[in-house]
């Protein structure tokens, strides 16, 4: 992919993104690098539009490293990300990885609302009040598109929460490998062409099919006093 002069984005954030990357990249990391640095780039193009893009690899194929980079540069292009995960538990591995502060999906799209009865009440969808912002969502293939009782549909109600917001942009994360929604046999989030049929987004996606074990010691992975791993490091040891 050349580079035009007049893209300000492809030429100012893509070498960004490479020097802010602590390895030398495979052939699918700088892959993604290239096609989120032009994805961004149409975003501030589009200005009202909104467009979703994918991210998918199986364990160890170095999603946790590319996302790390890309959110250390989002201000060079005045946007920042907004870390979000369906559970609890998947949230705080993000933050770990990250450095940064990661949410529950349902504690940033949700309001709760309390019925007559205590102890009971169900969600409504918040108002949203971000603006330039990447909302990377982790674990995507947990997010169902099936109507609940309390929370509504979440990935519904998640893209429509995003494409409230003036310059919002959304990107997927996850693993194929991972097991669907409760009650799916598929993950509608990480499927571009359902994405497509349903919600009527443009959508790209990127595949990292490389597994390469990135060697970096604990505290020296790229992020200041944090692991590059999904998992905490104890001791000095390799990191995916």
């Amino acid at each position: 992919m050349e580079e035009n002069p007049r893209n300000p984005v492809k030429v100012a954030l893509l070498p960004h993104l490479l020097r802010q990357f602590p390895f030398a990249p495979t052939a699918g990391q700088e892959d993604f690098f290239r096609q989120i640095a032009a994805f961004l780039e149409g975003a501030a193009l589009r200005k009202s539009s909104f467009a979703l893009f994918i991210l998918k690899g199986f364990a160890g194929t170095g999603k946790t490293s590319v996302l790390a980079a890309l959110v250390r540069v989002l201000p060079k292009i005045n946007m920042r990300a907004l870390l979000l995960a369906p559970t609890g538990r998947a949230a705080k591995v993000m933050g770990n990885y990250s450095g940064r502060t990661a949410f529950t999906i349902h504690k940033i799209i949700y309001r709760p609302v309390e019925e007559n009865t205590p102890g009971e009440g169900f969600f409504l969808l918040q108002r949203n009040y971000y603006k330039n912002t990447l909302f990377i969502v982790d674990e995507a293939s947990m997010l169902g598109d099936q109507l609940t009782a309390a929370a509504g549909n979440l990935l519904r109600d998640l893209i429509e929460f995003v494409q409230d917001g003036e310059g919002n942009q959304l990107l997927f994360v996850g693993d194929t490998a991972q097991l669907p929604p409760v009650g799916s046999t598929e993950s509608p989030g990480l499927d571009a062409d359902y994405l497509r049929r349903h919600y009527r987004l443009p959508v790209e996606e990127v595949l990292l099919t490389e597994v390469k074990r990135q060697q970096r010691l604990l505290g020296s992975c790229g992020m200041p006093r944090r692991c590059a791993s999904f998992y905490f490091c104890p001791r000095p040891k390799y990191v995916l």
